[in-house]
């Protein structure tokens, strides 16, 4: 499964943690991350419906918001609707980036209270 996202022929990298919650709770006007699940619970997609807009712009936020996060050094040349763009043509790559993003959260809550070592790090 690839953690990146092809956009304008260059490809970004995507990463799902704190900061791409933090940036999805701002713009949510959520004060905890509790207050996602919310936001999260609209994307109980039903099978052979098709997605209503405001569940695909949640998942074009989610998106952008991983992108931000993985990219925080670079000015990025598009915004959430840009993600989705590229999504609506690649219907897998949302799957793919969907499915990123719900691993990340189960192994968020399954380490909750520990510390992550960087691996980058010694």
């Amino acid at each position: 499964m690839s953690n990146t996202i092809k956009i304008d022929n260059k490809n970004y990298k995507v990463k799902f943690s704190y900061g791409s919650l933090k940036s999805l709770a701002k713009h949510y006007k959520c004060k905890k991350l509790s207050g996602l699940g919310e936001v999260f619970a609209k994307l109980d997609f039903k099978e052979g419906q098709e997605p209503s807009i405001d569940q695909l712009d949640t998942i074009a936020l989610i998106v952008f918001a991983g992108v931000e996060n993985a990219n925080k050094k670079i000015d990025l040349p598009f915004d959430a609707d840009g993600v989705m763009d590229v999504l609506m043509v690649n219907p897998d790559k949302m799957s793919e980036l969907l499915e990123l993003f719900t691993e990340s959260m189960v192994n968020a809550s399954d380490s909750e209270g520990k510390l992550q070592k960087d691996p980058k790090k010694k």
